[in-house]
């Protein structure tokens, strides 16, 4: 499975890593039309296979926005994978939608496509919607990796890993919840994010028409079961301090909440409180003197919708 994250996107350009500041677009709601070429692109963090495009104008788009087939929100990612024909040659090109950034090189094409966003949380699973339409025996893959540089062999190191393969078809959008598995105790630095249409693109190997659909990703905080979920990278910027915290907790949002609850889960998940926060205010202090000294998880929901998530610690 390593190998598949090192190579999966060998089909577009090559992994490299990449810094980012900005990551959100956890729902796939926002796409920006390219203005030199007939496709849209998703917005930030998120790189696709349709930026071949700038390196080779006949080359198929693969990735697309899908606005009937969704779970939440408007919108959802559809990938296809498509053939590109070099002549008298047929080039597989697997429906692709990955945390980075493409920037085409033309004197070095393998350097154009850099993956992953900064990132240095632990979650316990990786979670998400997707429908699976395959042709013939081809199968889909959605797969999370977070790593470490390591400024000795000046390399990325892997610290974590969750991934899903299937063949099967999937009609209805169906959820999955990964446990992710740890290989060391190192804090990563970086999440990568893979989702593509055909699992074996990497080696040229799959069938055009296969269409893999994915929506609201998320990661999972708690015991086995996850029973926090928070969205990998959220749409409203929340800022909880200060973080330890004692007897109180202040929390900002970046936009107005109408249906604001945010909930607070000691670290296995048990809910210990649940707090309406008002429509007409962005910051809101909660009284946290009643809790133990110990890491707690929040989630910050606008109705159903989660909007964020995370960790903080009270020391009393």
């Amino acid at each position: 499975m390593k190998k598949f994250v090192l190579t999966l996107c060998s089909i577009l350009i090559a992994l490299v890593s990449y810094a980012q500041t900005s990551i959100d677009n956890s729902g796939f709601e926002e796409w920006n039309s390219d203005p030199n070429f007939d496709y849209e692109e998703p917005g930030p963090p998120w790189a696709t296979a349709n930026n071949i495009a700038t390196l080779a104008p006949t080359a198929p788009v693969s990735t697309f926005k899908e606005t009937e087939k969704v779970v939440a929100g408007n919108y959802a990612a559809k990938m296809v994978t498509s053939q590109f024909q070099l002549g008298n040659t047929g080039l597989l090109v697997t429906g692709t939608i990955a945390t980075g950034e493409f920037k085409p090189d033309l004197l070095n094409f393998i350097n154009s496509l850099r993956l992953g966003v900064p990132f240095t949380d632990k979650p316990t699973c990786f979670s998400g919607y997707y429908m699976f339409e395959p042709v013939g025996d081809d199968s889909c893959a959605v797969y999370m990796q977070l790593t470490k540089y390591n400024t000795t062999t000046a390399k990325r190191d892997t610290v974590a890993e969750a991934w899903v393969t299937t063949g099967d078809a999937v009609s209805e959008y169906t959820y999955f919840s990964i446990p992710v598995e740890y290989y060391s105790q190192e804090t990563p630095d970086t999440i990568i994010i893979v989702a593509a249409s055909s699992a074996r693109g990497w080696e040229f190997i799959g069938e055009v028409g296969t269409t893999l659909y994915v929506d609201e990703l998320s990661i999972g905080y708690g015991d086995a079961s996850c029973a926090v979920n928070v969205p990998v990278f959220p749409e409203i910027q929340v800022n909880v301090y200060p973080n330890p915290a004692t007897d109180y907790l202040q929390i900002g949002y970046n936009q107005a909440i109408e249906n604001g609850v945010l909930s607070i889960f000691d670290i296995t998940g048990k809910l210990c409180q649940e707090i309406m926060l008002p429509s007409n205010s962005q910051q809101h202090t909660i009284n946290i003197g009643q809790l133990s000294s110990g890491q707690y998880l929040y989630q910050l929901k606008d109705g159903e919708w989660i909007v964020d998530g995370g960790k903080f610690e009270v020391a009393q």
